[in-house]
């Protein structure tokens, strides 16, 4: 996974500057992309599994044990699953091209990831995330974190589309964020 973690993060980074570079990145109506998603998913991990009571004491049980996975809770499998995460960054449009990609174990969560993924990509100046007409970024409620709020708009200049929810408590920037996801 760390041989491929590496090259593929390389390779999708060169596939969005050849796409930005090209302007082959026009996806809607004005021929220019509105908005990306990013969103994660859970790979086992291949061979037997890894207990927690045995990894916590350093121990492995058989041979064949993938080591470096660890365990993370997955709502859309329902479950634990041992072993790792992909996260990309996408256009959302009727062709799908990949923006930045990263490949983590599954115990971090996907909210810090976010910055790295929008980072990485945004220092090119043939990068999606300089181009003037991007104005959303779509997530799911995993990247709902106060400290994005203030990165998003400092940073990327860019707007979070998510489902988010007005709570007791909640701070003075939240209640725009909840119109803003319940507007059309």
């Amino acid at each position: 996974m760390k041989t491929i973690s590496t090259d593929i993060k390389q390779r999708i980074s060169t596939i969005e500057c050849l796409f930005v570079l090209e302007d082959m990145v026009m996806v809607d109506d004005n021929h220019s992309i509105v908005a990306v998603a990013i969103d994660s998913n859970l790979l086992k991990a291949k061979g037997p599994i890894w207990h927690k009571s045995s990894a916590k004491k350093g121990i492995v049980p058989r041979s064949g044990i993938n080591t470096d996975a660890r365990w993370g809770y997955s709502h859309t499998k329902k479950g634990w699953v041992f072993g790792y995460k992909l996260h990309l960054t996408c256009t959302r449009a009727e062709i799908v091209i990949p923006i930045t990609v990263d490949v983590t174990t599954t115990n971090i969560l996907d909210n810090r990831m976010y910055i790295p993924l929008t980072s990485s990509s945004s220092s090119s100046s043939s990068s999606v995330f300089s181009l003037p007409y991007l104005l959303y970024i779509i997530v799911d409620l995993d990247y709902d974190y106060n400290k994005l709020y203030k990165y998003r708009k400092k940073a990327l200049k860019i707007d979070l589309a998510y489902p988010v929810e007005r709570y007791k408590s909640t701070s003075k920037e939240r209640p725009e964020l909840v119109c803003f996801y319940q507007s059309s």
